[in-house]
């Protein structure tokens, strides 16, 4: 990890604990974002005061028994990503959910965010939970596994090719945390080979690049995405060899250390 992705790390951290742990949602807010706080998430408005209006009359974070558990940050040079846990108390179960922070100049400019209920553990096919890590003590590259990720992604999400991605990128043991759906190759490959199983239509951006918005800050590789070699398109591989036994790793879902 870089200088300036352990700092942003760090920084979002602290934010996230003392905004949802200890729930002072002003006092994290002044101190942590930015004076442009771009806002994704579509019941929150821009800016400092649209983050504490939200959070200070959401009657969920009232009650005594709300729990925010922060479960794993990674990051990404000026990019970083929080995975954690939200109870409700009353008799919810709870829900999961991803936050992703762009930084600029030691301050949080802008989020997104993508959350989902927690299954009934009863109803899950595996036995791995939903949040919780395999852990394991394998050494490996780093951003081998971050372009094999981003390489897997855009040939089994984008393109829609499911069976050929995994035939290419799975290793022997794949760890499930998806609810609906089993460890194995071949568990995923009977799940996303179906559509009626798998609606997902994920399409790729195809603006004019200066019709997309684009930060000001220099983005890490996190945020970049699939990268493309000249006079060859993603599925020539020709230009990214795997080393045998380096980079051909399991992608299960959650496969990582937790990190915070």
């Amino acid at each position: 990890m870089t200088a300036r992705s352990e700092v942003n790390r760090k920084l979002v951290l602290d934010f996230c604990s003392l905004a949802f742990v200890e729930g002072r949602h002003r006092e994290a807010a002044e101190r942590f974002l930015g004076e442009r706080y771009i806002q994704h998430n579509p019941f929150v408005a821009d800016g400092v005061e649209g983050f504490v209006q939200f959070f200070e009359s959401w009657e969920a974070n009232k009650r005594p028994d709300f729990r925010h558990r922060i479960l794993r940050v990674i990051a990404d040079e000026d990019y970083v990503a929080v995975h954690a846990t939200i109870h409700e108390g009353d008799g919810h179960a709870g829900s999961v959910l991803c936050d992703i922070f762009r930084i600029e100049d030691d301050r949080i400019v802008e989020h997104w965010d993508a959350f989902k209920p927690l299954a009934d553990p009863a109803t899950i096919p595996h036995g791995n939970g939903e949040t919780e890590t395999i852990a394991t003590d394998a050494v490996s590259d780093r951003e081998s596994n971050r372009r094999n990720v981003v390489l897997f992604y855009d040939k089994a999400f984008v393109q829609k090719r499911y069976i050929e991605a995994a035939d290419e990128f799975f290793g022997e043991r794949y760890i499930q945390h998806n609810s609906f759906v089993a460890d194995g190759i071949e568990a995923y490959k009977r799940h996303f080979g179906e559509s009626a199983l798998h609606p997902l239509q994920l399409q790729p951006d195809t603006r004019p690049l200066h019709r997309r918005r684009r930060p000001r800050s220099r983005a890490g590789p996190l945020a970049q995405g699939p990268q493309r070699h000249r006079g060859a398109g993603l599925r020539h591989r020709r230009h990214l060899p795997l080393r045998p036994g380096k980079d051909r790793r399991a992608l299960g879902r959650g496969d990582a250390r937790p990190r915070s």
